[in-house]
Formats: C-alpha cells, sequence, structure tokens
C-alpha cells in the first residue's frame, strides 16, 4: 500500500501570526525559518494521529482488490476516481455505479454496489489507484489540542536549532506533544 499525497493542503492550521505571538517576537523575524517549521509540525503531527487537518488530494495505490476498502488519513470528503491498472500497464477508470462512498463516520469507506463489475485482466501490482480528497475544509474545524501541538513543537525547535541532550524540558515536550494528540489520534484498520 502507498498512499501519494497529490496537492498539499493551501494553509496551515496555524498561521505565522499565532506562532509568531506563541514565540513573543515582535519584529517579523525568520518568517520563512517559522513556516517551514509550521508546516513540519503539521505534518508530525498528521503523521503521529494518521490524519489529514485541512484539504489534501491523495492517491491510495494498492495491489489488493478487497471491499470494502477502509481509506487511510481521516476525515474523509470525497473519492475523485477509482482506478485499475491492467496487465498491459493501460489504467481503467472504474464507473462509479459500481461503488458507493460512505463518509458519514470516522473512516471513509468505499463499498460495492450490489451490481458492480470489476474490470478484466488486472495487474498484480499497484491494481488498485483511488484519488480521494481529505481533511477539514476550514482551520476552525482543527482542535485546539492540535494547534496547542503544533505551537509547542514550532516554540522548541525554533528555541533549539540544534539536537538538546535527554533532559527533562525534551521528555517534557515529547510528553506534552503526545498527550493532546493521543486523545483523537486514529489507529489504522
Amino acid at each position: 500500500m502507498q498512499l501519494i499525497t497529490v496537492t498539499q493542503p493551501t494553509e496551515e492550521p496555524v498561521s505565522y501570526q499565532e506562532a509568531k505571538d506563541y514565540l513573543r517576537l515582535g519584529l517579523d523575524q525568520e518568517q520563512t525559518l517559522i513556516e517551514s517549521y509550521i508546516t513540519s509540525a503539521r505534518e508530525f503531527c498528521e503523521k503521529y494521529q494518521n490524519k489529514t487537518y485541512l484539504t489534501t488530494v491523495y492517491k491510495y495505490v494498492t495491489d489488493d482488490v478487497a471491499f470494502p476498502i477502509v481509506l487511510p488519513n481521516p476525515p474523509i470528503q470525497s473519492v475523485e476516481k477509482i482506478e485499475f491498472q491492467k496487465r498491459d500497464g493501460t489504467i481503467t477508470e472504474w464507473d462509479n455505479t459500481n461503488y458507493v462512498v460512505d463518509t458519514s463516520g470516522r473512516f471513509g469507506v468505499i463499498r460495492p454496489a450490489e451490481s458492480y463489475e470489476l474490470p478484466e485482466n488486472l495487474a498484480s501490482v499497484n491494481t488498485l489507484q483511488i484519488t480521494y480528497t481529505a481533511g477539514n475544509t476550514s482551520t476552525a474545524e482543527v482542535s485546539e489540542r492540535v494547534k496547542n501541538a503544533i505551537k509547542l513543537l514550532v516554540s522548541h525547535w525554533y528555541e533549539n536549532r540544534v539536537p538538546v541532550s535527554m533532559n527533562t524540558m525534551t521528555y517534557n515536550i515529547q510528553f506534552t506533544v503526545n498527550a493532546l494528540l493521543d486523545q483523537d489520534r486514529v489507529m489504522p484498520v
């Protein structure tokens, strides 16, 4: 199974101004660095929680064609297309009348329609390719716990630009970030 990011989110859950205020910086200094920390912190938190915070387009590629298919990194907004790779390498889009997408629960689930047909002569590698959109549609939908975890990481990285020794501070940052993120962590199915 591969999960490929097709389109990154166009905004971050924490803005530069919010991070700057959290860091108690008066001047606009090192904006590019701080913005890169924000992106890195979001990516770290998303990976830890197995979630997507803001609208992102993914391509899920697998060799297995077994239903139901549970899509990773919820919340799922929509499925754009499902494609199959044939033995000759051609990609065929599966008609959307062959499947049903359920985004009402915690996970996005794809189930076959009552009457469906799989394409013939399927490849044994990268057989199924699903393009879908996941994440919240606005920063207001991202929990404050997540935003605080991102700010903590940004602050830690900004203040400690080189590796730090394993002392109490390092453990406290890790413990605090994990404590904030564990509450809504999604365990892969």
